[in-house]
C-alpha cells in the first residue's frame, strides 16, 4: 500500500484511501477516539467519504471508546466505515453505536479489499 502526504483526490486517484484510523492494541476513553480522529487529520466535514479503520493489532477497546469514535465520524458526516482486520466484538460494538445514532453503514474489508 503507498502513503501520500497529499490530499490524492486532487490528482485523480479516487480509489485509494484517503481517511483512514489505525487503532492501537488497546484502547479505553472517549478522550482517546477524539486524540485518534484528530491525529488521523480527518476532515471536520467528510462529505459523506469513507472512513478506513484499521484494526489488525486490536486487543480490546471499552464501548465508550468505540460510542465516542462513531459519534465523532456521524458528526462529521462520514458516508460509510469500513473496518479491516479487527476482533468481532469491535464490529458488534460499533454497529450498536451506529444504530443508536441510525447510521448503518458499517461494513467489514479484507486487507486486500481497501
Amino acid at each position: 500500500m503507498e502513503y501520500f502526504d497529499y490530499d490524492v483526490r486532487s490528482v485523480g486517484k479516487e480509489n485509494l484511501v484517503t481517511n483512514s484510523i489505525t487503532l492501537p492494541a488497546m484502547i479505553g476513553t472517549r478522550e482517546a477516539a477524539v486524540e485518534l480522529i484528530t491525529e488521523a487529520r480527518l476532515d471536520d466535514n467528510l462529505r459523506d467519504e469513507r472512513v478506513v479503520i484499521y484494526g489488525n493489532g486490536l486487543l480490546t477497546a471499552t464501548p465508550s471508546f468505540v460510542d465516542e469514535l462513531i459519534g465523532e465520524l456521524v458528526k462529521r458526516h462520514v458516508g460509510s466505515v469500513a473496518l479491516v482486520g479487527a476482533p468481532s466484538k469491535f464490529m458488534r460494538d460499533l454497529k450498536a453505536s451506529g444504530k443508536k445514532r441510525s447510521f448503518d453503514k458499517i461494513f467489514t474489508l479484507k486487507s486486500v479489499e481497501v
